[in-house]
């Protein structure tokens, strides 16, 4: 049977029809998968992030934990992956990092000299708590970094970690390429302008920020009330933090030995001669000698200021324990609480501040305004 010119035609057109386009279809198909394929890179070795803990004041026990740090990097070096260590002192074992009183001073120094990823921390609490008692500021060994917390520290050395920038790296390699689609930006879009407005909504909720090179002012969540223990006035009578509601109020502990209330005090004392009604600023001494105060205080010409006394630890407690039961914890020194218009403390900032800034006024504005 003999095929016409035609017909021969008609199946050309059906060949170019259908078969043509989905050969380009397959082999674009193809294409993009080819392209889109993701590329697999090794994975790389996890950061070993190690935590000694020393509460004791023990000399063979802090000859221990030193042989331990030389020992462990050799089986990581071995394995080529990386690691830290950190020595977290608290408790007793703040003397192993004492300028004074560290009978390990000399093996430190070769442990720093032979292992460079070894960090040193001491728990701010406990060193505190020691100065007080001894009356006396207190000296640690060289380039010793403080924590708020020794056991809060390990605590979050055991918490699992989240994804590191490499994880994050790896997961966008295996992402593929996707073309920017109408609905892929009218999703953006949309979902940049919710998260835009919840971070909105956040800082119209929370205080402006105010702090320093090493520390930042820290609101409290579960707010509580003031205490209800008179606290004595240097110039003679009472504090009564309860008469203080309706204002704002800070709530400054310090002490003769500490430096760094030297600069502070100062300026709380001009910040307590401005002429605001509806604030209100004490500074209560720690120091249990109290016939130290006075002449600290007539030293540096504090005139205005509102000079509380607590020797014997009734109105604050020493870190995150103690026996008053008091919102007033003293994580450093010196350490300012805020009280709102409501009685309440709200929150803290340690170490010395510059409550003569514009951030300082504006964090005082938003409590003012709070009530």
């Amino acid at each position: 049977m003999r095929i016409s010119r035609r017909e021969l035609t008609a199946v050309a057109g059906l060949v170019l029809a259908f078969v043509l386009p989905l050969t380009v279809t397959l082999l674009l198909t193809g294409s993009e998968a080819a392209t889109s394929k993701p590329q697999t890179k090794p994975a790389s070795p996890p950061m070993h992030r190690l935590v000694l803990p020393i509460n004791t004041d023990d000399p063979t026990t802090m000859r221990a934990l030193i042989s331990t740090s030389l020992n462990l990097p050799k089986y990581y070096q071995e394995r080529n992956e990386p690691f830290t260590i950190e020595v977290v002192a608290y408790n007793a074992g703040v003397h192993m990092l004492r300028a004074d009183t560290s009978p390990v001073k000399d093996m430190l120094r070769v442990l720093r000299t032979v292992n460079s990823n070894i960090r040193f921390v001491v728990c701010e609490a406990t060193k505190l708590g020691m100065e007080r008692q001894e009356g006396r500021p207190i000296t640690l060994i060289d380039n010793v970094d403080l924590v708020p917390s020794g056991p809060g520290r390990i605590s979050n050395y055991r918490k699992p970690a989240g994804p590191t920038s490499g994880h994050d790296k790896r997961i966008s390699a295996m992402t593929p390429h996707r073309r920017l689609t109408r609905r892929t930006l009218v999703a953006g879009l949309l979902g940049a302008g919710a998260l835009a407005a919840m971070s909105a909504r956040v800082r119209a909720d929370g205080p402006p920020p105010f702090a320093t090179v090493r520390h930042q002012f820290i609101q409290l969540r579960g707010a509580r009330p003031v205490p209800s223990v008179p606290i004595p006035r240097l110039s003679g009578g009472a504090i009564d933090l309860t008469s203080l509601r309706g204002k704002v109020a800070l709530v400054n502990f310090w002490a003769t030995w500490c430096p760094a209330c030297r600069t502070e005090l100062p300026m709380l004392d001009r910040l307590a001669a401005s002429d605001r009604r509806d604030f209100e600023v004490i500074a209560v001494a720690t120091d249990r000698d109290r016939s130290v105060v006075a002449p600290f205080v007539k030293a540096l010409k504090l005139r205005r200021l509102a000079i509380g006394l607590d020797p014997d630890g009734l109105v604050a407690r020493t870190g995150a324990g103690g026996q008053a039961d008091t919102p007033f914890a003293l994580y450093a020194m010196p350490i300012t609480f805020l009280i709102g218009v409501t009685g309440q403390v709200e929150g803290y900032i340690s170490g010395e501040a510059d409550w003569l800034s514009t951030e300082a006024r504006r964090l005082l504005d938003y409590y003012a305004s709070a009530g």
